[in-house]
Formats: structure tokens, sequence, C-alpha cells
């Protein structure tokens, strides 16, 4: 899997190499490619919203992050790299951001700000939303995410096993805080809800690769799990979870 995304990101450090190279030369040239790619990896890193983070969605955030900061200087260099590798991105992403009175609307501190941010996300009123905050590594600020989790059961029938598996599902907003407290961007992913056949055709592969530890037994140690190429383990209640090594 990482071949698909080294190889997209390698391609746009050339193609910013090359890109600059043809106007001006020298050894600084590299390093200001290194850093321009490095930033608009860890920006889009630090800025997707929750849930599963497919390697377009990370090219197409890298795409935004390069329009509002450098009005599209690497544009090119992420098209043709990412393209290469089978993740089309569009030509161009639009400049800008959401406006700020939009952003204070949505601000979970502010009147109605909570009830205003589940209905973009597509959540009933009162609908749970989990908090988690830390500074931002790259650009400053605040990066704080609000996230909803759901689960969805796909049956012992269709697994073709003796046992259903819950499966969680995530959406929410990552958004970023000045040092005023203000918000001053947000990416949302609103609620969806995959039915138990579209999270089977998400669990074939992985089931065909043996990929997913079943309960039984005493349990394993992430880094057991590892090496026996586990991804995944289920839990107490059925459910699947992702398998850390920290």
């Amino acid at each position: 899997l990482s071949r698909v995304f080294s190889g997209a990101f390698y391609d746009l450090l050339v193609g910013l190499l090359a890109d600059r190279l043809r106007r001006e030369g020298g050894p600084e040239t590299v390093a200001w490619a290194r850093r321009r790619a490095g930033r608009l990896l860890a920006r889009a890193v630090e800025t997707l919203p929750p849930g599963e983070a497919r390697f377009a969605a990370i090219g197409a955030r890298m795409m935004e992050i390069d329009a509002t900061e450098s009005d599209g200087e690497a544009a090119k260099a992420l098209a043709r790299g990412f393209a290469r590798h089978g993740l089309p991105l569009a030509a161009r992403a639009r400049r800008g951001r959401i406006a700020f009175t939009a952003l204070r609307a949505l601000d979970p501190d502010r009147p109605g700000g909570r009830g205003a941010l589940r209905a973009a996300l597509g959540l009933p009123a009162g609908a749970r939303l989990q908090r988690r905050a830390w500074p931002a590594r790259i650009g400053g600020g605040i990066r704080e995410q609000w996230v909803h989790h759901h689960a969805i059961e796909v049956p012992a029938s269709l697994l073709g096993r003796g046992r259903s598996l819950v499966v969680d599902v995530a959406c929410g907003c990552t958004l970023t805080r000045g040092p005023a407290g203000d918000v001053e961007g947000m990416t949302l992913r609103d609620r969806r809800d995959p039915t138990p056949r579209d999270l089977l055709r998400w669990l074939r592969p992985w089931m065909r690769r043996e990929a997913i530890a079943w309960r039984g037994g005493a349990p394993e140690s992430a880094v057991a799990l590892f090496r026996k190429r586990k991804v995944f383990r289920v839990t107490a209640g059925n459910r699947l979870e992702r398998v850390y090594a920290d």
C-alpha cells in the first residue's frame, strides 16, 4: 500500500524540483522542494476531518492547502504525481477558506454552535460529539477535532462466519484556532451510513489476507499481532478495531 502514496509523493518532490530548476538552479532548490512537499503533506494530515483517510482525499487536501498558501504553486506537480499512480486530482483547487462568519456560526464553543455543527454534519439534535485538541506542529495554532462515532453491524450471514461484526464509522470536523481562540479554518466530513454490504466489500480484501485477528484464546499485544500481519482485531462485543503499535 505504501508504494502508491510514497510514489505519488516522490513524484511531487521531483516535479517541484524540476519546475523550480527551469527558472533557477543551485543546491538550495532541493531543500526548497523538500520543505514545500513536506509542509503540504503535514498540513493535509493535520487538517483532514475525522474518518477514513483515503490517498486521494489526502492529495485533494494538499491541493486545497497549496491553493490557499501559495496560489497553486505546486498544483501541476501534485496533479501529475498523483495521476501517475492512479489517483487523479482536480487540476486546481478553489482558493480561499470558508467565510469567517460561517466559521463563527459553527464554532462549538459559541452559543448555538454545536447545534449548527451537528446540522452541517447531518447529525440529529443531541448526537454525541467527542472533543480532542492538540498543538499544531505545522502552521501554528491549535488543532481541534469534534468526532461522532456510530456503529454498523455486518451480520454473520453476510460474513460467512459464526458471528457478526460491528464496524465503527466516524464523522466530524477538524478545526484550527488562532491565538485569540477564533476558528480560522475547518474541514468537515458529514455522516455517511454505508450498508452492511458496502462494509463487506471493504472487509473482503482484509479477510482474504487473513489480516483480522478474530476473538479466541488469550488477548495478544499489538506487537504480537503485527508480527502475524494482523491489521485489525475483533474485541468484546464483536467490534472491529484497528491495531496500532505504539
